[in-house]
């Protein structure tokens, strides 16, 4: 019985290995005559104008011989156009048991059930119709020359095209396949090659998509501007057109501005986005769907725009708030909006549907409280303080110093056994930092995030300083020996001026010995950097710490070479917000960083900011989801990841025309027309030429 049984399972492996076989042999035939046909065509043609020559010759009317000649090069133009293969020799294997057979399944055995099977039984059924369905032969009816693919006009610096934008909507760059008689194919996996290439002849990566409905989508993100090429072949033919030429911009149009609504805007410092549905006690109709919240400082009033256009919806002024042109930060919590006033040393939130102030918080230990966040994990309002030095965690009427103060960032790194001096030392490195605080926010895992100067210092949730994060460099970068943080009990005042935690790149995660410092360079020397608004101690000390002014530079070690390029650590960090996007970047840290040649927008992906933090973060109970990254995305996007480790590191983004002084930001919503979330946007705040921006950032 046993024999009997594995005999017919043998059988029918063996049937299913001849059906396979007689349909290569099929096809390879199939593809054989058609290539005879194509041959036995253009061998006729041929002698059709052989046979128009010779007519020629005997011809003496000029009319005829001009006819003549007319219809020559016609059937000329026509055999070119057939020396190009109908067919191909592509055939292809698969015995992928996920994808469909050819041959149908069988279905006609009887199902009745035993404890041994035998042939025709339930387990024979199962057998076959496994069987049935492995071993697939694939084959092209592509025709190279008739595929078309539609690509933007112009693309920008580390913005990718797989879509490019027509005001706020995007279109999908797609390639489609067709066969020799002009028709559309309906099914995929076709042999396509794409090369981009930048001016320099350097590949630049791309990613391939098999919709499975014979289109395929192309993603490409250029890392350098100019003139790139790209070329698409299918079955090792070029498609129509190709090779392409795509003008890479290194600066980006915005989608819109906001510039003036009847009188000008006046230090705008902050800016927020409001989802309606988020936020409670917000009945105004004007206060509907998405929009974006502008605090114009020097007119002392709170702007509302819709985030699709950027059109003013409406303006909130009169309140407390908002008097005394000194409301330089706010956030957004589900009871409302939380605005800072530096003048009143106070906190106060406002009811944005009545204009109202529903709650303040005021302590004697504010002095000058500049910036604001709140924490959604802890339910925690942050209040970064320049005159006090330190962040205040407000929660319940309490307030108390999270960060400098007298608070944990600086007394958990301290050494029992170090010396007085060294923590002294620290101690003001640290406080001076905190006193040129301009954005303040918290990642999705808890951490707090400060713009002090020219750094992003990253504390945990409660208090504790775990790395430093520079603005890249516009071109090159600077190796330096690893340093390890600085600790009180060793650190001299030599070691203080020179001290840093790398922004770390690809590289810099394997065993390599060197560290990749990243910044933007900048030259020339004099005061940069942000200036105070009027009547407001926003960037107090900017001056002093502006220019070649941080505490942190390139160590001595460095040679000779690179001591002009270290001076690149300079200019200030403005704003800065967290938002997680659904691309392979995941949770991406931005900033806005003004230096004496240009005003950018640094976007940090989730492997740049996370790989900065260079001590191990507490689980605290109060603190976000310290777990592994958070990043989302579908597998294409997540094959653009692993094919460019670019999408890894730091990039800035330029504006045209170029901003003046970026100061707040923050990100829009995904997954709506105006911000998809394959191709997120942002609004960026530039103090300098009084007005806001809509940015793509992805």
């Amino acid at each position: 019985a046993a024999e009997s049984s594995f005999e017919e399972i043998r059988a029918l492996v063996e049937r299913r290995q001849a059906e396979v076989i007689q349909n290569i042999q099929r096809k390879s035939e199939e593809k054989h005559r058609a290539l005879e046909d194509q041959l036995a065509l253009i061998e006729s043609e041929r002698s059709l104008v052989r046979e128009q020559c010779d007519q020629l010759n005997s011809l003496t009317d000029v009319r005829s011989i001009s006819k003549g000649i007319s219809y020559l090069n016609d059937k000329l133009d026509t055999i070119a156009s057939l020396t190009e293969p109908r067919e191909n020799a592509f055939l292809r294997y698969e015995d992928d048991p996920h994808v469909a057979s050819e041959a149908a399944a069988v279905s006609d055995l009887p199902t009745t059930t035993s404890n041994n099977p035998q042939p025709g039984s339930a387990g024979f059924v199962d057998i076959a119709r496994c069987l049935a369905a492995f071993g697939r032969i694939t084959v092209s009816t592509t025709y190279p020359p008739l595929c078309t693919a539609n690509l933007p006009e112009e693309m920008h610096v580390h913005l990718s095209a797989k879509a490019s934008y027509q005001f706020v909507h995007f279109l999908p760059i797609i390639l489609q396949a067709y066969d020799y008689h002009g028709e559309p194919q309906t099914i995929g996996k076709d042999p396509i090659s794409v090369h981009f290439k930048d001016p320099n002849g350097r590949e630049v990566s791309s990613v391939l998509v098999d919709n499975g409905d014979g289109s395929y989508e192309i993603t490409l993100c250029p890392v350098s501007a100019g003139p790139h090429t790209l070329a698409v072949n299918i079955l090792s033919r070029p498609i129509r057109g190709s090779p392409y030429t795509i003008n890479v911009r290194r600066r980006q149009k915005p989608q819109w501005s906001i510039v003036d609504d009847s009188r000008n805007l006046i230090q705008p410092f902050a800016v927020a986005v409001l989802q309606s549905e988020s936020t409670t006690h917000t009945d105004d109709s004007n206060i509907s769907g998405v929009s974006v919240l502008l605090l114009d400082t020097g007119n002392s009033r709170l702007l509302v725009a819709d985030a699709e256009t950027g059109e003013i919806k409406s303006v909130l002024t009169g309140n407390d708030a908002l008097k005394g042109q000194a409301a330089t930060g706010m956030t957004l919590c589900p009871q409302g909006l939380w605005i800072v006033n530096w003048r009143a040393n106070e906190l106060m939130l406002l009811n944005l549907g009545t204009n109202e102030i529903v709650d303040r918080i005021k302590s004697p230990q504010f002095m000058e409280p500049t910036s604001v966040c709140y924490c959604p994990h802890t339910g925690r309002v942050l209040v970064a303080d320049n005159g006090a030095g330190c962040v205040f965690a407000c929660q319940n009427g309490e307030v108390h110093p999270i960060i400098g103060g007298g608070g944990s960032s600086v007394q958990t790194t301290a050494n029992s056994s170090g010396s007085m001096r060294g923590t002294r030392k620290f101690e003001r490195y640290v406080n001076d930092a905190l006193r040129r605080v301009t954005g303040i926010c918290v990642m999705s895992s808890g951490e707090i995030v400060l713009a002090a100067g020219s750094e992003l210092r990253i504390y945990s949730s409660k208090g504790t300083s775990l790395g430093t994060l520079y603005a890249p460099l516009s071109s090159g970068s600077i190796c330096l020996q690893p340093q390890p943080n600085p600790q009180p009990s060793t650190l001299t005042g030599s070691e203080i001026d020179s001290e840093g935690t790398c922004l770390p790149s690809a590289l810099t995660q394997t065993s390599t010995p060197l560290r990749t410092v990243s910044c933007l360079a900048g030259s020339g020397s004099g005061n940069g950097g942000l200036s105070s608004a009027p009547g407001s101690t926003l960037a107090l000390g900017s001056l002093r710490h502006s220019v070649g002014g941080s505490l942190i530079r390139p160590t001595s070690t460095m040679s000779s070479t690179n001591t002009t390029t270290s001076s690149a650590l300079r200019g200030l960090f403005g704003g800065v917000s967290a938002t997680q996007t659904s691309t392979d970047l995941g949770e991406c840290l931005l900033a806005s960083h003004t230096d004496r040649s240009r005003s950018v927008v640094i976007v940090f992906p989730e492997f740049a900011w996370r790989g900065a933090i260079t001590e191990t973060v507490e689980n605290d109970d109060d603190g976000g989801d310290n777990g592994g990254s958070g990043s989302g995305g579908s597998g294409e996007e997540l094959g653009a990841s692993l094919m460019r480790q670019t999408r890894k590191q730091a990039y800035a983004l330029e504006v045209e025309p170029g901003l003046r002084r970026l100061a707040g930001l923050a990100a829009l919503p995904q997954g709506t027309p105006f911000s998809s979330s394959s191709h997120p946007c942002l609004v960026a705040v530039d103090l300098g030429g009084q007005s806001a921006h809509c940015l793509r950032f992805v």
